[in-house]
This record gives C-alpha cells, sequence and structure tokens, in this order.
C-alpha cells in the first residue's frame, strides 16, 4: 500500500481546552494511569471485584499528549536538542539556531554530547547540504570541512564562510577552525597569489622549510651583465641585460665614447610595468570554511 497523508488533519490538539491530566512517570493514586505501564491492571477489573474505573482526566491527558505531537509535527515543527533524550543516526534536531544531523547515538544511556561539539556525533546540517550541493567533500560524511579555503565571487563571504582577511572571530562558536588554525583570526590573503605546498622543494626552494599557511615575500630571477672597454671607444663589448649603443662619433682613442642605458622593462612594454613582478590575474575574495 501506497501511503498518502491524512485527509483530516489536526486544527487542534485533542482536549486542549478540556480537563486532562498530564501522565507522570511513577504510578500515583489507585487505578490512575502512568507512563511505564499505563492504566493499571485494577482498571481492568470488573468493579464487583475491587475494579477501578479508568479515569476521564488520564484519557483526555494521554490523548492531548499523543494529538499535540501530531499536530506539532503536521505544522512543520521540528523537535530541539534536550540532553534528557537518547538520539540515534539518523535523528535530526534544532538547536541554538541550526539543524544537526546525528551521525552517532548519543544521550543519557551512553554519552551525552551536544550538537556543535563534537563532530564525530553531529553534523551541522545545512552547512553539509550546502557543501555538498557544490560538490565539496572532506573528512565529514559530506560536505567541505572546516579550514577549506574557496575563491568567491563577491565582496562578503557567502554562508559558511568568513573572509581571510585577517580578521578575528570566536574561537567559542567556531571551535573546530579555531584548533585547526591554533588562533582566532583568518588567515590574511588580501592580494597574494596561492603557491602548491612542496615539502621536498621540487619546485618551491624554500619548500622544505614552509608551513601552511606561510608567506614568501615577491621576488625576481637575478639580471645580470657585463661591460668591458667602455673607455675611448676601444672597441666595448657587451653581455647580459646590457647592449652596447651607437657610436658617438668621435675616433677610437680621442676620448668619446658609446652611450651605456639599462631598462629591463623596455622589453615588456609601458602597460606591463609595475613596482611588482606579478602574472595576469584576477581579483576575487578568498573565503575559509568555518565550524
Amino acid at each position: 500500500m501506497i501511503p498518502s497523508q491524512p485527509a483530516n488533519l489536526f486544527p487542534m490538539p485533542f482536549a486542549v481546552s478540556g480537563n486532562k491530566t498530564v501522565i507522570p512517570p511513577d504510578q500515583g493514586d489507585p487505578g490512575r494511569a502512568y507512563l511505564p505501564q499505563g492504566f493499571p491492571p485494577e482498571t481492568q477489573l470488573p468493579l464487583s471485584q475491587g475494579g477501578i474505573a479508568p479515569n476521564r482526566l488520564d484519557f483526555n491527558g494521554i490523548l492531548y499528549m499523543l494529538s499535540a505531537f501530531a499536530f506539532w509535527q503536521q505544522s512543520g515543527g521540528q523537535w530541539t536538542y534536550r540532553a534528557t533524550l537518547n538520539y540515534a543516526v539518523p535523528c535530526i534536531v534544532y538547536h541554538e539556531g541550526k539543524l544537526w544531523w546525528c551521525l552517532a547515538g548519543n544521550g543519557p544511556d551512553t554519552t551525552v554530547v551536544t550538537p556543535g561539539t563534537n563532530p564525530d556525533y553531529w553534523q551541522d546540517l545545512l552547512s553539509a547540504l550546502a557543501g555538498m550541493m557544490s560538490g565539496g567533500g572532506g573528512s565529514s560524511i559530506f560536505g567541505n570541512p572546516p579550514g577549506t579555503i574557496i575563491m568567491y565571487y563577491g565582496t562578503a563571504a557567502p554562508d559558511g564562510y568568513l573572509a581571510c582577511d585577517g580578521a578575528a572571530f570566536s574561537a567559542s562558536s567556531y571551535p573546530l577552525l579555531y584548533a585547526l588554525l591554533g588562533k582566532a583570526t583568518t588567515p590574511d590573503m588580501r592580494g597574494l597569489f596561492v603557491r602548491g605546498r612542496d615539502p621536498a622543494g621540487a619546485v618551491d626552494p624554500d619548500g622544505a622549510a614552509r608551513a601552511v599557511g606561510s608567506k614568501q615575500t615577491d621576488a625576481g630571477r637575478p639580471a645580470t651583465g657585463s661591460v668591458s672597454r667602455t673607455v675611448d671607444n676601444r672597441d666595448p663589448t657587451a653581455s647580459g641585460v646590457f647592449s652596447i649603443g651607437a657610436d658617438t662619433g668621435n675616433a677610437k682613442g680621442s676620448g668619446g665614447g658609446y652611450a651605456l642605458n639599462f631598462d629591463i622593462s623596455r622589453a615588456w612594454g609601458a602597460n606591463h610595468t609595475a613596482p611588482e613582478f606579478r602574472p595576469a590575474n584576477i581579483c576575487l575574495l578568498y573565503c575559509i570554511k568555518h565550524d
């Protein structure tokens, strides 16, 4: 049979305005209902044999409790986390403004783990779904793990991320990111290019000594050359970045000489001259995934 939504929904919980009893966990007066056993055996006996009639308030209390749960769920309600309950995979709860997906059983019968304190037990559901939809992957069941850095076409970080601008963040709000970075500030990547980690130094000459997140100053390869016999036009020679210009017109040995200039940027053109070495690039915002 294919299930379908019930046609008759609850317009309100049963006995919401009527007299009722909150069903207790322990037995009270004889004949009264309680959670472990429901109605006790004496409510099944005839009155002539000492039986006790079930109580109207108990019926109203039981039906109210059950219908209140159904009314909450049909209205789209989501249960909030409570440390007094046991949770199993794949429960979903609401806690401190977020939805959390249970990854491992926890509660008073095993280990009480509050959502947001241990990613082995609870996963931030919406961040995980966002990471999954963006093709992310990581150490969690899905989604980008905290510390993942992305490039974003915007001026402010998207949900789930912080801008990599060296700003401070709350270590208590993002404990996993804080543990990874070892500090409560984001990496400052403004205006920087990223270079792949190279611990063997195969390409990066400083790679063996560099830690993740370390910065490397700008630099250029040496530009050297030499010039000889520039006095009195004695057939000068040049090498490397130097070259010999036109003869000044004086005869050799008469005190003349050649003009000698050096400007490496002439090889690049005016539109490619700047106070730094850089490749062609595009401006994007680096962002880091928080908890």
